[in-house]
């Protein structure tokens, strides 16, 4: 069964209700984060099904998510799968509030929203979600959370101009300067052996900042050599006593006539895939 691409999107109002995000899985060895699965919502029900990136994955140790261990079906439910809703902040604790500012939402944000904005992570865990981008507003647009913050200022980055080092108080000096709004640079990483194709993103006086998720800079680079526009603006920055991974909070914005440009064959549901109502 294909998956939807990034242009069927649900908007009620002013406001989007659906969401369709990828379920990552990053090796516990080899660090490398891969495609998994795929979690959709259509404004009334939540779909979850295994994607044909997912096989390799199986092949190196994924054993499935609990609860929806099933490689060959496509799940659907009125209310968010467990192994999911786990991820989303909890409205008991004392501290909701000021977790909700640091990804940038209020109260009345959705369960999917916070997980967008948050990355879906959980401590010792090796499961993430990241929104496939979407057609908006007659742009397409994702938002994200830049990746490898803290391992800027641990090595030489090189670039093809020349090699570059930044110290840990340029890179937090970085961080603490830009605003909500800004627009951010990006650069590709020379000689990047896990990703060729590795962007980063800078501030505006060129300072690395972190990384573009792996699973978009095919489609980055598509757009980009195509001549067509892309930009990245920071949606929150977060101070030194975040998570690392909450740091800086981006959104993308492309305007491309490639329709499923950040849409790959291989995030559709498995071929073969039969659907299930149930949650297992």
């Amino acid at each position: 069964m294909p998956s939807p691409t990034c242009e069927r999107t649900v908007v009620r109002g002013n406001k989007v209700t659906g969401r369709d995000l990828l379920v990552l899985w990053q090796h516990p060895v080899t660090r490398a984060i891969k495609v998994v699965g795929r979690l959709q919502f259509d404004g009334r029900t939540y779909t979850f099904g295994y994607t044909n990136s997912a096989e390799e994955s199986f092949d190196n140790g994924f054993r499935g998510l609990p609860g929806l261990r099933a490689r060959g079906r496509i799940y659907r439910s009125e209310s968010l799968f467990k192994v999911f809703s786990q991820r989303t902040l909890d409205p008991a604790r004392s501290d909701f509030t000021r977790h909700l500012e640091q990804l940038g939402l209020d109260e009345a944000s959705t369960p999917l929203e916070q997980i967008v904005h948050s990355g879906g992570r959980r401590a010792a865990d090796t499961i993430q979600l990241l929104e496939v981008p979407r057609a908006l507003n007659g742009a397409i647009e994702s938002t994200f959370l830049a990746h490898g913050v803290r391992h800027i200022p641990t090595r030489p980055l090189n670039f093809e101009d020349g090699s570059r080092s930044v110290s840990g108080i340029e890179h937090e000096r970085a961080l603490r300067n830009i605003q909500g709004g800004d627009r951010l640079g990006h650069r590709i990483e020379s000689g990047n052996k896990s990703n060729p194709q590795a962007t980063i993103l800078t501030s505006s006086d060129d300072v690395p900042l972190g990384y573009v998720p792996d699973v978009l800079v095919r489609g980055v680079r598509s757009v980009i050599d195509r001549g067509e526009s892309i930009e990245f603006r920071a949606l929150r920055v977060n101070g030194p006593d975040a998570p690392p991974h909450l740091r800086l909070l981006v959104r993308m914005i492309a305007h491309s006539d490639q329709r499923d440009v950040f849409d790959e064959a291989d995030w559709n549901f498995a071929a073969g895939s039969s659907e299930d109502s149930d949650e297992r």
